[in-house]
């Protein structure tokens, strides 16, 4: 059986192989710094080929409705064969800078000063297109939306550390440091470069105490994080298995954490928002409600295995967009009736398999569009069977610890295999009223879903009674 190894070094040569990880750190960054500028010509020379048939695609929506002070946005546009075309856009009438412009993609932030329509328009070749944003100011750390977040770590058969959660976005917040909120609040630490305001770059993810950043204690989530020693092939999704040359590579800090370079030296944390890959990090990318941030743990290919590619292009193999999925999946973990709503086999057969297909890193998109259209109309069946037996609508009080144990289909995550089920502690250690969650599946079971998401709040409390103490690092 072969084995991927953390431990590359013998016991008692702690030092030789800190040194060995920092050489091959720097030798690493040298060949993708390298990539990086190769990749970046044709972003700048494509245009000259040729514009005929110029496809545009844009993560901005038009009509859409913007309480955030600043607005990120990733623009790609190609044409008829393929190739890069440069990209310009401009904010009410200015041109905007771009953050970042390479073969992917071409990036740009709007920063709003006047409420109500705002008007982008972006460029590529001979094709414009015209979006209508409107802006409502909010306060400083106001509330403003809540998005859906995961960390995940698929590729190396350890499923989810946070599960699908609705987190609160506020205003004059990027999305580092509400990564940094959504790790401490359930007990993790985390090791970076930068920092949260500016060229903030995850390293690692640890039990919390185990590492810099983040929470000092272990508790709720944080507490059973332990990733293995040893990595067995077998644990491996087969799909990347055999995209895998070099099996027994690499090194880590610790089984109390999972970062970059263990395993192989292509590994690392990397991030999608609204299924896609950015090209500027977290401390450049702003948030909005309705938004969705998956944190993934890319084993090999530098984002490949996760179906995205850091140079544009396509992964190893077809990967779904979940986005609707996690949030569907997230609004059940937000409810305090979940246990109750989880007796009504119909629901529960339903949310099993959402899940299933959710840690499942190459599933079909139709098996992901089928498994959420049947868990959204079988929990507004639930939801109304729980409303008749109760003669009222499900208690909206309560502490919200929905801490996802009746969660039995966690395909290998489990406490004693090292595996984290959060869906409850991520879901619930903050937050407060939500009455606008993110609509997906059927109308009528959205209404119905509606009918307990007005009422769902997460109670402050409950972080302080998931501190139960640290635990061993």
């Amino acid at each position: 059986m072969q084995l991927f190894s953390r431990h590359y070094l013998k016991q008692g040569k702690k030092e030789q192989i800190k040194m060995l990880k920092k050489l091959k750190r720097n030798l690493v960054l040298l060949l993708t710094a390298a990539l990086l500028v190769v990749s970046v010509v044709p972003a700048f020379t494509a245009s000259a080929e040729g514009e005929a048939g110029v496809t545009v695609t844009n993560t901005l929506t038009d009509g859409a409705v913007i309480k955030s002070a600043k607005k990120t946005f990733f623009v790609t546009a190609r044409d008829e064969n393929g190739n890069t075309v440069d990209i310009a856009a401009e904010f009410n009438g200015k041109k905007l800078s771009p953050n970042w412009k390479d073969s992917a993609m071409t990036s740009f932030t709007l920063e709003f000063t006047e409420e109500g329509e705002n008007t982008v328009a972006v460029t590529a070749g001979d094709k414009t297109l015209t979006y209508t944003v409107t802006y409502q100011k909010a306060a400083p750390g106001e509330l403003i939306g809540y998005a859906t977040w995961t960390v995940e770590a698929l590729t190396i058969g350890y499923g989810y550390i946070i599960e699908p959660v609705l987190f609160p976005v506020y205003e004059g917040e990027n999305a580092a440091q509400a990564f940094d909120r959504l790790l401490t609040e359930n007990g993790f630490s985390y090791n970076c470069t930068g920092t949260t305001e500016s060229g903030f770059y995850l390293s690692s993810i640890g039990r919390g105490g185990a590492l810099k950043k983040g929470s000092s204690e272990c508790f709720g989530a944080g507490e059973k994080f332990a990733v293995p020693e040893e990595l067995d092939e077998n644990d491996i999704p087969a799909a990347l298995a055999e995209q895998i040359s070099d099996l027994d590579t690499g090194w880590g800090e610790g089984e109390y954490t999972l970062g970059e370079f263990d395993y192989t030296f292509m590994s690392g944390w990397m991030y999608t928002l609204n299924n896609i890959l950015p090209n500027v990090g977290f401390a450049d990318s702003f948030l909005s409600d309705g938004d969705v941030v998956r944190v993934q743990y890319t084993l090999y290919g530098y984002g490949m295995d996760i179906g995205f590619s850091m140079w544009g292009g396509d992964g190893y193999y077809k990967t779904a967009n979940k986005d609707a999925l996690l949030t569907e999946i997230a609004k059940m973990n937000a409810m305090p009736e979940l246990n109750e709503l989880l007796k009504n086999e119909r629901f529960a057969a339903a949310y099993q398999g959402a899940m299933a297909r959710a840690l499942e890193l190459t599933a079909a998109q139709d098996d992901v569009t089928a498994v959420n259209k049947e868990l959204a109309a079988s929990s507004a069946e639930a939801i109304k069977e729980l409303e008749d037996k109760n003669q009222t609508p499900p208690d909206n009080g309560g502490n919200g610890n929905n801490n996802g144990n009746n969660n039995e289909n966690n395909g290998g995550q489990n406490s004693g295999g090292g595996s984290t089920n959060s869906s409850g502690n991520s879901g619930n250690a903050s937050g407060a009223a939500k009455n606008d969650l993110p609509k997906t599946g059927e109308e009528d079971a959205t209404a119905a879903v509606t009918v307990i998401s007005l009422a769902v709040f997460f109670a402050a409390a409950f972080a302080a009674e998931l501190k139960r103490g640290r635990c061993g690092k």
